[in-house]
């Protein structure tokens, strides 16, 4: 939900900076969209088909929420040709290959085997027999540390009000910026933003500043990237 996202995300996806939001022609781009993901479901199954180690993970944080947009991602691989089986690989044991072999790092993960690293989600029913098991599971093992699904719910709420706070911080932000930004924004954001340098996107305020270069506010351009970068 909107509520957890972390606040640069928030920030990205409020309607004044979200670019599908306020892309123009919207039903067209709807319909271009369509038309490319019947190539992307070829193209997909072809370099699977030639063992070409696909990953799943894309875009998560703009078109829908993180978590539910991977179960979304799973069942597009599932109907391009990867499978249920194969589509769950790619967030797994194709995940763990990818970060041992390529990345080369020193731990190892993605299966249940002697001397992998304890990363389980316990769900009660089959995820070959439909994904949507993946948004109730019933606990998970994380680095072999065990936490069931009240656990997480409770630690869930907990960081609701610290979350809360920052997107409240992020809607000062948008709130002054809209009202001419100047000296008021840049104190709030010397004394609110400078020690928390996670709340601002910075790809939004990149293209803010360039904003007020175009409308003819260089030095306040100058000064907004100044105090965030």
């Amino acid at each position: 939900s909107m509520a957890f996202l972390p606040p640069a995300t928030y920030q990205e996806w409020l309607p004044s900076n979200n670019r599908y939001a306020t892309r123009p022609e919207p039903a067209a781009f709807a319909e271009r969209t369509r038309t490319g993901l019947v190539t992307l479901k070829t193209l997909t199954r072809a370099l699977n088909d030639h063992g070409v180690l696909l990953l799943a993970g894309t875009d998560a944080p703009i078109l829908c929420t993180p978590g539910d947009c991977l179960i979304e991602e799973l069942q597009l691989l599932s109907d391009a040709g990867l499978g249920p089986y194969g589509a769950l690989r790619t967030a797994t044991a194709n995940a763990g290959r990818f970060t041992t072999e390529t990345l080369r790092r020193p731990y190892r993960f993605g299966v249940v085997a002697p001397g992998m690293r304890a990363d389980l989600v316990l769900l009660d029913s089959n995820p070959l027999q439909g994904f949507a098991t993946l948004n109730r599971p019933v606990g998970v093992m994380v680095a072999g540390r065990w936490r069931t699904a009240v656990e997480l719910g409770a630690v869930r709420e907990r960081l609701r009000a610290e979350i809360g706070r920052r997107h409240a911080l992020v809607d000062r932000y948008e709130a002054l910026l809209a009202a001419g930004g100047g000296e008021p924004l840049l104190l709030f954001l010397d004394r609110e933003i400078a020690p928390r340098s996670d709340v601002l996107n910075v790809n939004v305020v990149i293209f803010d500043a360039l904003i007020l270069e175009n409308d003819g506010h260089r030095d306040q351009a100058i000064a907004l990237l100044q105090h965030v970068l």
